[in-house]
C-alpha cells in the first residue's frame, strides 16, 4: 500500500512539474511574441497601393523587411529564435509573429513523450490617429505640411490676423476646437500651453478666433512657457489655405500632425507695438508614435495622419 501511495505521489509531483514547465514556457513565448510584434509594427510604413485609388494604402516592401528583421532581433533578446516563416503581414499595417518552443517532459516520458511542443503568436497594428485630445488650438496650412511634413524640415510661421490677413504658407491661425469663436484669450493661452481637452478629429469643422493683438501675446507667452519647461513637441491642426476673412471663419481639419518648437519671437511690422506679430520656428515630426491609452483617441484609415499608435490586436488564428 505504501509503495502504491509513494508511486502516486511521485506521479502527481511529476505531472505538476510537467504542467508548470509548460506554462512557464508558454508565458515566455507569449511575451517574446508580443514584444517582437509591437517592435516590428513600429517599422511599418504605408504607401498608396495603386495610382487609380491613392486612398487605398499598402505596407511598403522595404518596411516589411525592416519589420521582420526587428521582430527576429527582439525575439532573440527574449530568448526565442524565430523560424523562417514566423513573421507575416496579414493586412496592411499589421504584423504577426509566431514563436515556437518546447519543454522537456518528466511524467509524460512514461508514455514515450520526451518533449512538448508549444507555439504562441501575437499580431500588432500600426494605426493612423484620426482623433485625439491634447492638440494645441493652432492651425497650420496644408501647404506647409505638404512641403515639410515628410522630410521634417524647419520652417517659420507667423500668427495671421484673421480680420485682415489671408491664411496660407508661412501662417498659423488661432482656432477654437469647441466651436466657441469668442473664447476668452486666457483659455486660448492655456490650451496652447498644455493642449486642449476637446478632441479634434479629421474632417471636423473648426472656427478661427475673434481678435488679433491679444492672440499674438497669448501665442508668444504659451510657446515660451513650453520652451521653458521643455515641452516642445505637441500636436497641431492642419487646415487648407484660405483667403482673408472678416472676423471668424470655419475650416475643415485635413489631418493632425506633431511639431517640434524651436523658437518664438516677435516681429514688428513697423506700425507700432499693436501691429507686432508672433513668429514660431517649427519642425514637423513625421512618424510619431503615441500611447494608445490617450483619452478619446480614435484611429483612421492608414495614411491619413502622420501620428500613429502601435498596439496589439485580436488574433483569431
Amino acid at each position: 500500500m505504501m509503495t502504491l501511495t509513494l508511486a502516486l505521489i511521485i506521479g502527481v509531483g511529476a505531472l505538476i512539474v510537467d504542467v508548470g514547465m509548460m506554462m512557464l514556457e508558454a508565458h515566455a513565448l507569449q511575451r517574446a511574441s508580443d514584444a517582437a510584434a509591437l517592435a516590428a509594427a513600429t517599422k511599418l510604413e504605408m504607401t498608396p497601393a495603386n495610382s487609380i485609388n491613392p486612398d487605398v494604402m499598402d505596407t511598403t516592401s522595404a518596411s516589411r523587411i525592416k519589420a521582420a528583421s526587428e521582430a527576429v532581433f527582439i525575439a532573440s533578446q527574449n530568448g526565442v529564435v524565430l523560424g523562417a516563416s514566423a513573421v507575416t503581414f496579414p493586412i496592411p499595417g499589421q504584423v504577426r509573429v509566431q514563436a515556437d518552443g518546447g519543454t522537456t517532459m518528466f511524467l509524460a516520458r512514461i508514455w514515450g513523450i520526451d518533449k512538448a511542443s508549444l507555439a504562441r503568436h501575437a499580431t500588432a497594428e500600426k494605426s493612423s490617429v484620426g482623433a485625439m485630445t491634447g492638440a494645441a488650438p493652432l492651425g497650420l496650412s496644408l501647404d506647409d505640411f505638404l512641403a515639410n511634413g515628410k522630410g521634417g524640415g524647419t520652417f517659420s510661421v507667423t500668427l495671421a490676423r484673421n480680420t485682415s490677413d489671408a491664411f496660407g504658407t508661412g501662417n498659423a491661425l488661432a482656432l477654437s476646437l469647441d466651436n466657441n469663436p469668442s473664447k476668452p484669450v486666457a483659455v486660448f493661452e492655456k490650451e496652447l500651453s498644455f493642449g486642449s481637452d476637446t478632441p479634434v478629429e479629421i474632417d471636423q469643422v473648426v472656427n478661427s478666433l475673434n481678435g488679433a493683438n491679444s492672440q499674438q501675446n497669448a501665442l508668444r507667452d504659451a510657446m515660451q512657457a513650453r520652451i521653458d519647461r521643455d515641452d516642445k513637441v505637441f500636436p497641431v491642426v492642419i487646415i487648407p489655405s484660405k483667403g482673408a476673412t472678416v472676423g471668424t471663419s470655419t475650416h475643415v481639419v485635413k489631418t493632425i500632425a506633431m511639431v517640434r518648437l524651436s523658437s518664438v519671437s516677435v516681429l514688428s511690422l513697423g506700425n507700432g507695438k499693436s501691429d507686432d506679430v508672433t513668429s514660431l520656428v517649427l519642425q514637423f515630426v513625421p512618424g510619431t508614435v503615441i500611447s494608445s491609452s490617450e483619452p478619446q483617441l480614435k484611429v483612421t484609415q492608414p495614411g491619413r495622419s502622420p501620428i500613429h499608435i502601435v498596439r496589439l490586436v485580436d488574433d483569431p488564428s
